[in-house]
C-alpha cells in the first residue's frame, strides 16, 4: 500500500481530472492499473488525515517510533499484514467536497457508493484470508451491487464463478445468479454462465 497526501486540496475540480485523464499520457500510465476514469482513482481517496492518525504519537527523528516497532514486530505475533489497513479504513471518513470543490450531492453520493464498495470488498479478501469463504462472497457480492463505478468485486467473483464452474458448478451457477441480479445490465456474467455451466 502506498499513501499520498497534501497539505492543501489539489486546485482542480472533479472536471478538471476528468480531463486530465483522457490526456494520452496519461491514459496510457494509468492503463496497466485499471484505472479509466475519475471514480476508479478516487475509490483511494481515504479523506482527511486528522481522522486516520487519531491517537497515534508523532514520529520524528529522535523518537522513531515506526521503525523502533516494525523492527520489534518484525513478521512475529499478532499483526496480521492487513491489520494497518483494516485500521485506517475504519477511521477514513472521505468526502470527496474536501478534496475537490463544487461537487453537488449527486456525486458525492456516488462518491460514498464506491467507498461501500471498496471496504466491502476489502473486508472480503480480510474473510477469505481469515477461511470466512462463504461470508467473504457475500461482501463480494454487496459490493458489486454498493456501486457500478467499482468493479472490483463484480470481477473478483465472475473470476472465481468460472473457476468453480467445472467441480462445483451449483456454487458457479449461484455466484453468477448473483451477479446478474446484482449488476442487470452487465451481459458478462448472463453470457458466462450460459457458456459455461453444465445445466439447460
Amino acid at each position: 500500500m502506498g499513501l499520498m497526501g497534501t497539505f492543501e486540496p489539489p486546485p482542480m475540480t472533479l472536471y478538471d481530472l476528468d480531463r486530465r485523464l483522457v490526456e494520452p499520457v496519461v491514459r496510457e500510465a494509468l492503463r496497466p492499473l485499471g484505472l479509466a476514469d475519475a471514480f476508479q482513482v478516487l475509490q483511494g481517496y481515504l479523506g482527511p488525515v486528522a481522522a486516520l492518525l487519531e491517537g497515534a504519537a508523532p514520529d520524528t527523528d529522535d523518537r522513531q517510533r515506526v521503525n523502533w516497532r516494525a523492527a520489534r514486530w518484525g513478521g512475529v505475533g499478532s499483526l496480521r499484514s492487513y491489520d494497518t489497513l483494516v485500521t485506517v479504513l475504519g477511521r477514513a471518513a472521505p468526502t470527496l467536497g474536501l478534496l475537490l470543490p463544487g461537487v453537488d450531492e449527486a456525486t458525492e453520493r456516488r462518491f460514498q457508493a464506491v467507498v461501500r464498495a471498496r471496504n466491502r470488498y476489502l473486508e472480503g479478501l480480510r474473510l477469505e484470508a481469515e477461511g470466512d469463504v462463504t461470508n467473504a462472497r457475500l461482501a463480494w457480492l454487496e459490493s458489486a451491487t454498493a456501486s457500478d463505478d467499482f468493479t472490483l468485486g463484480y470481477a473478483h467473483l465472475l473470476t472465481l464463478a468460472v473457476q468453480l464452474s467445472r467441480d462445483q458448478p451449483e456454487e458457479a451457477r449461484r455466484l453468477f445468479d448473483g451477479l446478474i441480479q446484482a449488476r442487470p445490465e452487465r451481459p458478462v456474467a448472463r453470457e458466462l454462465r450460459d457458456r459455461l455451466a453444465p445445466w439447460p
